[in-house]
């Protein structure tokens, strides 16, 4: 029989434990787990990682390319002799053309060419055969106006840079927006707790207050509508504590959701951090001041994107203008008699050659050209605009955001002391009610108040800590202050 029962009390426990798992949490834990889980953060990771590899497939224009192209030619030809006989002569060819070219950011392309060639009347013929004519060219294009430092090319390497740099800098700003989302709806679970905590107390409070005063009313020491006042107040305060516990029902599932988005299973949540009551900036308001040009993820991709529009012009205006290239093409070809040495120690067959010319040429579409310069221009005066406009708004949004810490500071240290004085007054009407210097009505309404008081206080403390977060989001201090990587 006993061992019946410990068998069933093992099965419960652990059924229990299956279902109401509890999970307690610091801040920084919470902050790592929900970003290690965030799934904007990892789409944000994604679109920068697609970027880089745009960049990296733009500039392999940059990669040296090695061209090889083989060929063979068989013909047969026929001749007429003086008895009119026909005789046969096989010719075969076979060549073999490699070039190596380089592009550089110059706009110019270097390369180098070897060729081979083999003619020969016998039906087997090889590239190793004492007779074939060779050739090695070195050559040099390079534009001097249009597409000189800037061409389409060009233009693709640079504006892939910039986008994933401006994919890196966005990654950066949702990740410190996530903190800060992060950080709220753990101070809010917080608050709920605390609140639920507080509205319990009242009700139980008011609950024993109600049995208490019907008791009095039985034995006649109080009159009978004095269960109408705290009849009302004990609704009050029920009503009070479903709200608070739907409002903490609400923050759980917020919690939850970023750190066991697949989970259903029930789960008890406990925050073990509480909020500090002394709470100071680590920097000066001009050290923050000249962080904010660095760390203000808009403005650091207002600028990027300015950079990008000033390519552009500059692409635009280039596609304007008359191209005028210079070619130099340096040629060496002679015929050797081993295969290995052609290059080094050409016969008597050799010939050198060198040629220098300049190509010029003139878009015929000008007018959908300077539409594009125009276009251009606009679009990039536009960007330098809105880098003013964030300029200008980023102080300020600096300052009022200091502000607001210094405003949360004073609300706390306020509510802070009313909630003491609220207590103390409770304490006193009391004292009064105990003594018949006061009524029942008046000793509830101090109830509600240092109820009030309390939540007021916690919730002014939870703003003081996010305002100084939020400083700290626009100037890159929530990774030092929370220990992230």
């Amino acid at each position: 029989m006993k061992r019946y029962f410990f068998a069933t009390i093992i099965i419960y426990l652990s059924s229990s434990i299956n279902i109401y798992a509890q999970y307690s949490y610091t801040l920084k834990e919470y902050i790592k787990e929900a970003l290690g889980k965030s799934y904007e953060l990892k789409e944000a990771h994604l679109e920068s990682a697609i970027e880089d590899a745009r960049k990296r497939l733009a500039t392999n224009y940059y990669v040296p390319t090695l061209t090889a192209i083989p060929g063979i030619t068989y013909n047969r030809m026929f001749t007429q002799t003086s008895s009119n006989a026909f005789d046969t002569l096989n010719i075969n060819e076979k060549s073999l053309h490699t070039e190596l070219s380089q592009n550089t950011p110059l706009g110019s392309k270097i390369h180098f060419d070897y060729d081979v060639e083999k003619n020969s009347q016998e039906e087997q013929i090889s590239f190793f055969n004492p007779e074939y004519s060779n050739s090695v060219s070195f050559g040099i294009d390079q534009p001097v106006s249009r597409g000189f430092l800037m061409n389409d090319r060009i233009f693709s390497i640079q504006s892939s840079r910039i986008e994933y740099m401006i994919t890196q800098k966005r990654y950066h700003k949702e990740r410190r927006n996530l903190i800060l989302i992060f950080v709220e709806t753990y101070w809010n679970l917080f608050l709920a707790q605390e609140d639920e905590h507080i509205k319990k107390e009242a009700y139980e409070r008011a609950l024993e207050q109600y049995k208490r005063t019907k008791e009095h009313i039985q034995k006649g020491i109080l009159a009978a509508k004095e269960i109408y006042v705290v009849e009302e107040s004990l609704l009050i305060f029920a009503n009070n504590l479903e709200d608070a516990r739907k409002r903490l029902a609400d923050k759980k599932d917020a919690f939850l959701k970023y750190i066991f988005s697949h989970e259903k299973s029930i789960r008890e949540i406990d925050v073990l951090d509480k909020p500090q009551e002394t709470l100071v900036l680590s920097e000066s308001e001009a050290l923050l001041e000249k962080k904010l040009e660095k760390e203000y993820m808009d403005y650091q991709i207002i600028k990027l994107q300015v950079e990008e529009s000033a390519l552009a012009l500059l692409l635009a205006k280039n596609q304007i203008r008359p191209q005028l290239d210079l070619n130099i093409l340096l040629t060496a070809t002679g015929i050797n008699n081993s295969y290995t040495t052609s290059i080094d120690d050409m016969s008597e067959g050799r010939s050198y050659n060198a040629f220098f010319g300049i190509t010029f040429s003139t878009p015929l579409t000008y007018s959908y050209l300077k539409g594009q310069k125009y276009t251009a221009e606009k679009r990039y005066e536009q960007s330098r605009f809105k880098e003013k406009a964030v300029m200008r708004d980023m102080s300020v949004l600096l300052r009022d955001r200091l502000r607001d810490v210094e405003l949360r500071k004073k609300q706390y240290k306020r509510k802070k002391r009313i909630a003491y004085l609220a207590a103390k007054k409770l304490q006193s009407e009391e004292e009064k009610y105990k003594h018949g210097l006061s009524t029942l009505y008046d000793l509830v309404l101090f109830q509600r108040d240092v109820a009030n008081a309390r939540s007021d206080m916690n919730s002014s403390l939870v703003n003081w800590h996010i305002s100084i977060d939020r400083v700290y989001e626009l100037t890159g201090g929530l990774d030092a202050k929370y220990s992230l990587k």
